[in-house]
């Protein structure tokens, strides 16, 4: 693949295979699968498609204007909301929406954000939040209260894109932008206080620099580890440390050839990147044990596709949402088998008015698909911010 995207073990861990086949590397034996996502052809879920289950208002204090879904991250007992835009701080809610309280602000102290945060994880074990501020090159560690525990320098001239907090208390680190003799590490492994155990992955031509700023993402759950280097057409799984899979996205010929995201690496310019017609990058993709999402760009538009690994259905949206017929904001994250969208208070009004612009009948008719919890918006008992969860039938 790209020069950037080629690690150490074999290239053709990028190749598009039928059927699943078993690859050994000396990061051991590991699975590669590939799925078709084809953009052209959409699907809009409508009410019956699915079955909404949690619309959550967010209960932010008067002080509060408005708040950013920069990143949402949902458990059984809260939801956390980084607001990176207009407040600057880690939002926590129970699960009923209720405010309990922040972590961090913006500031100078020990315990707040110079710039903005950038990403956090939150530990499953005890409930701290590890919150990592990019241009500060620091992680802020908040308890479960939400009281300030300690900061964790990053060492040397490092800038992860992303960071996760493993359930045995490691950290895994993707690199949008390293610098150093490690410089060629990709992701890694590193103990509690950010020292490096071990590169898990690593970038192979040292002889090219890095002129396109980019995010290479992760995501958690359970014991599996879903890694997604910017610009690859191939999501890499990993159970603990551990190659797992590799999943290759099969656009039908629409990805971005490897020349164009060169030339826009060398003269440091998304202009080329955005000038494709097709597939432009993938920028984020969630796997759960039932389910992967991945959010893609097509033609500047930025798509989702859903597909489930039971029965192998599929969706694919040329649009933010997926939802037919009533803007219901932006598909931001799954959480177990569900979709989980972000509602700001102008989604909640904008869907307001384009449901009082239907007829009549048609009213009655989203009002008996939506269900009462969708009926609660249109009736203004939820003016916004809000969570929306759905499942897929």
């Amino acid at each position: 693949m790209r020069y950037f995207l080629i690690f150490f073990f074999a290239i053709s861990l990028f190749s598009c295979q039928d059927k699943s086949q078993i690859t050994e590397s000396y990061l051991g034996s590991y699975s590669r699968d590939t799925l078709y996502v084809k953009h052209e052809q959409e699907c809009w879920l409508e009410a019956p498609h699915y079955d909404i289950t949690d619309l959550i208002p967010l209960d932010l204090p008067s002080s509060y204007s408005d708040i950013d879904f920069h990143q949402i991250k949902v458990t059984k007992e809260r939801i956390y909301v980084l607001d990176q835009k207009f407040n600057k701080t880690l939002f926590v809610f129970d699960r009923k929406g209720q405010f309990l309280f922040r972590m961090g602000k913006h500031g100078h102290a020990r315990d707040e954000f110079i710039d903005c945060p950038t990403y956090f994880d939150i530990d499953k074990s005890s409930g701290d939040a590890y919150i990592y501020e990019c241009n500060s090159s620091r992680i802020l560690v908040f308890n479960n209260i939400g009281e300030y525990i300690r900061t964790i320098m990053i060492k040397g001239d490092l800038y992860p894109s992303s960071l996760v907090r493993m359930d045995d208390g490691r950290f895994l680190m993707a690199y949008s932008n390293p610098q150093v003799d490690i410089s060629m590490i990709a992701l890694s492994l590193h103990d509690d206080s950010l020292n490096l155990i071990k590169p898990l992955m690593n970038y192979t031509d040292e002889k090219r620099g890095r002129g396109l700023l980019w995010f290479d993402n992760t995501f958690f759950h359970d014991t599996r580890i879903a890694y997604t280097p910017f610009g690859a057409d191939s999501v890499i799984l990993f159970s603990g440390d551990k190659v797992e899979k590799v999943l290759k996205i099969d656009f039908n010929g629409c990805y971005i050839p490897e020349e164009i995201m060169d030339q826009a690496c060398s003269e440091g310019t998304w202009d080329q990147i955005f000038m494709h017609e097709g597939a432009q990058f993938i920028d984020a993709c969630e796997v759960t044990d039932s389910m992967i999402h991945i959010r893609y760009s097509f033609s500047k538009h930025r798509c989702n596709y859903v597909h489930y690994f039971s029965d192998k259905r599929s969706y694919n949206s040329q649009c933010e949402n997926f939802l037919k017929q009533i803007n219901m904001g932006f598909l931001s994250s799954v959480y177990e088998d569900k979709l989980v969208y972000s509602l700001s208070a102008d989604d909640v009004e904008l869907t307001k008015k384009i449901y009082q612009s239907y007829p009549k009948d048609i009213q009655t008719q989203l009002l008996k698909d939506a269900g009462s919890l969708y009926g609660k918006m249109l009736k203004g008992e939820i003016v916004g911010p809000a969570i929306l969860m759905i499942k897929l039938k």
